[in-house]
């Protein structure tokens, strides 16, 4: 049966660390949820697993991931031994920006992963995943060897790894395997901005010069892009930002500036609003680093 004190014990490394795991060869885990992010692999034998009303059953090579606070049980079927190995992650454990951070899609968005979440074709969170080719396994493996030797810089290793493990789930149901890749207006737009994010950039200087309306070049450029064109003219700023506040001692309102907002407060809410942080925030945690 399930261990209440295991669970205990297992909560206190993952909030000291940020990450812990734990192998579950129990037959049954009643209804709970964490303070945490959630991933688990079944490794042995198969499982139902209750979660958001549903019943879903999984095999070997099969995972998913729960987000904060989501409520979930699971309990063997079949006659074979039961493993599941579960790793336990704060936001934080990717990157100490992303402390404030407090749901799946929020991390999957910030500007140190960048991975679009509306380009997904369903959420990865309370869904089976599959392992088709074996890379997750070999990945959670890996994972458990280390924390398991915790030899010389096993914490970076695992989040180096954890941070693939990530993106290979976003890759498997992602709508880019199944949508063109961008048309060359919107390269054209994508390598302008990138080139010019300190400029006072409008929609509507790129719909004269490419011969759209507004509306449907604004409409194109959210579906190849994946998020809209202001979004991400912000977003490339701030990475510009990020940037310039771990790499520099400038004061703060001059890397506003050198990012295109002479507003500051704009600045700092903008920044705090996308990054859950202040700008001094930010910059205090990664000079601790």
């Amino acid at each position: 049966m399930y261990s209440w004190s295991d669970e205990f014990l297992w909560f206190q490394q993952a909030h000291a660390l940020g990450f812990s795991v734990h192998s579950a060869g129990i037959d049954q885990v009643f209804e709970h949820g964490h303070k945490t992010l959630e991933l688990a692999y079944v490794e042995k034998g198969s499982l139902e697993h209750h979660i958001n009303g549903q019943t879903l059953v999984l095999n070997p090579g099969d995972y998913y991931i729960v987000d904060y606070g989501v409520t979930h049980s699971y309990k063997r079927i079949g006659s074979g031994k039961l493993l599941v190995q579960n790793l336990l992650f704060h936001p934080k454990f990717l990157d100490r920006s992303l402390e404030g951070i407090r749901s799946f899609d929020e991390m999957m968005n910030a500007y140190l992963l960048r991975f679009c979440y509306r380009s997904l074709n369903v959420s990865p969170t309370g869904i089976t995943l599959h392992d088709d080719d074996g890379q997750i396994g070999t990945l959670v493996k890996s994972i458990l060897a280390e924390f398991k030797a915790q030899n010389y810089g096993y914490l970076e290793f695992i989040r180096c790894s954890l941070v693939a493990l990530l993106i290979l789930t976003m890759r498997k149901i992602s709508k880019q395997d199944t949508t063109p890749t961008q048309s060359p207006e919107i390269r054209q737009m994508v390598s302008y901005i990138e080139s010019h994010y300190k400029d006072n950039l409008e929609l509507s200087q790129f719909s004269r010069e490419l011969g759209y309306s507004v509306p449907h070049l604004s409409r194109k450029f959210s579906q190849e892009v994946g998020m809209g064109f202001m979004e991400y003219v912000q977003t490339i700023r701030l990475e510009h930002a990020c940037r310039l506040l771990q790499s520099t001692d400038l004061p703060i309102n001059r890397i506003a500036a050198e990012i295109g907002y002479e507003n500051i407060k704009h600045f700092n809410a903008l920044f705090k609003r996308k990054l859950s942080l202040t700008p001094r925030e930010f910059r205090k945690i990664h000079k601790q680093q």
